[in-house]
C-alpha cells in the first residue's frame, strides 16, 4: 500500500501543477481562477509534504499504510475513508508539529480557496 500511496501523492502533485499551469497560460487571465488554482496547489503540496514528513519520522505509523482514496464501493464510512484519513493526517501533523512550513502552506491554500469562493459568490 505504501508504494500506491507514494505514486498517488506524486500523481496528485503533477495533476495540481498541470492544472495551475493551464490556468496561468489561459488568456485573458482570470484572477479568480488563478487564485483558486494556486490555493488548490498550495493545499495539495502541503498535504503531500505532511505525508512524506510523517513517513520519514514515523515509518510504521498507521496513517502511512492508510488509504487516501474515496472508493466507489462500500457502504457509509468505507466510501469516505480517504477523506477521513486526509483529515486525520492533517490533525496529527498539527498536534505533533504545530505551525511549521507545511501548516502555513496548508492555511494559505485554504485561505486562497475560501477567498476565491467568496469573491465568486459576490
Amino acid at each position: 500500500m505504501r508504494r500506491t500511496n507514494d505514486y498517488l501523492m506524486f500523481s496528485l502533485i503533477g495533476l495540481a501543477s498541470i492544472i495551475t499551469l493551464a490556468v496561468f497560460l489561459q488568456r485573458p487571465v482570470d484572477r479568480l481562477l488563478v487564485s483558486s488554482a494556486c490555493g488548490f496547489t498550495l493545499f495539495t503540496l502541503a498535504w503531500v509534504g505532511m505525508y512524506f514528513r510523517l513517513k520519514r519520522e514515523l515509518p510504521e505509523h498507521a496513517l502511512i499504510d492508510a488509504t487516501y482514496l474515496n472508493l466507489p464501493i462500500g457502504v457509509g464510512r468505507q466510501r469516505r475513508a480517504g477523506l477521513r484519513n486526509m483529515f486525520r493526517l492533517i490533525r496529527f501533523h498539527f498536534e505533533r508539529h504545530g505551525s511549521d512550513r507545511w501548516s502555513m502552506m496548508l492555511i494559505a491554500g485554504m485561505a486562497m480557496l475560501a477567498a476565491s469562493l467568496v469573491v465568486y459568490l459576490l
